[in-house]
């Protein structure tokens, strides 16, 4: 089972200097326009599949939105996860050719 992806959202600071820089790595980037009711405004990077990158910005402080704090701490860097992931379980399965389905990846299990 598959999960289409239907766009990213990415914070910005900057909107113009966005479009420039995805601009300048290839990007055909597409303005959007405003969001009513928001103090934001957006571009977007649309791919043939009909997925694209929306990259938002904001027109003016709101501390009452969502991303605002986050975008304010750090800037246009993405945030680290800060999330525990679960072991994988240890136990192998086995495969046909003897070996199970997971193999090493540095330090960490991989799909085969």
């Amino acid at each position: 089972m598959s999960l289409p992806l239907d766009h990213v959202v990415i914070a910005i600071l900057d909107l113009e200097a966005a479009i420039a820089d995805y601009t300048a790595l290839g990007f055909q980037v597409l303005r959007g326009g405003d969001h009513p009711g928001r103090p934001t405004h957006n571009a977007l990077v649309v791919f043939a599949d009909g997925s694209y990158l929306e990259l938002i910005a904001w027109k003016s402080p709101a501390p009452q939105e969502r991303w605002w704090p986050l975008l304010q701490r750090h800037g246009n860097r993405a945030p680290r996860p800060r999330r525990k992931v679960q072991p994988l379980p240890t136990k192998r399965r086995r495969t046909r050719h003897g070996r199970g389905p997971w193999r090493r990846c540095a330090a960490r299990r991989c799909w085969r």
